[in-house]
């Protein structure tokens, strides 16, 4: 099991200048995802204050592909399933202090600019 937390997809953005190479695609596939990513930044510029657009779901599918490009360390993992204020939260223990056997793979650290180009390389190939 591998997880990809916050602490990782948050630094983990498709900026302007990327933007800007989608833009190149002349391919109808690269024309939708240009304006998928301009959305995207433009959300994540107003909203959050944020340079780009984070890449949360891409993680882990590039992990499967390039798991190089990611720092993982083993740990137990906790997930609050009984009902109350922490319903659904992840708990990680980096630390072993619980003393419990690793049960996932965590995310860490990212080669970011490794991650971004990785993508973008891919996707030009679809576009």
């Amino acid at each position: 099991i591998a997880m990809f937390g916050l602490n990782v997809t948050e630094t983990m953005f498709v900026m302007p200048n990327d933007l800007r190479r989608v833009k190149t695609w002349t391919t109808k596939a690269g024309k939708f995802l240009g304006d998928v990513l301009q959305h995207s930044i433009d959300s994540h510029t107003l909203w959050w204050g944020y340079p780009g657009a984070s890449m949360h779901d891409p993680c882990p599918i590039i992990y499967l592909l390039q798991p190089k490009l990611f720092e993982m360390k083993e740990m137990y993992v906790h997930v609050e399933t009984q009902e109350g204020v922490n319903f659904g939260r992840t708990t990680g223990d980096p630390k072993g202090r619980l003393g419990r056997k690793p049960t996932t793979k965590v995310a860490v650290k990212a080669d970011v600019h490794a991650v971004i180009e990785f993508m973008l390389s891919r996707l030009e190939t679809l576009a």
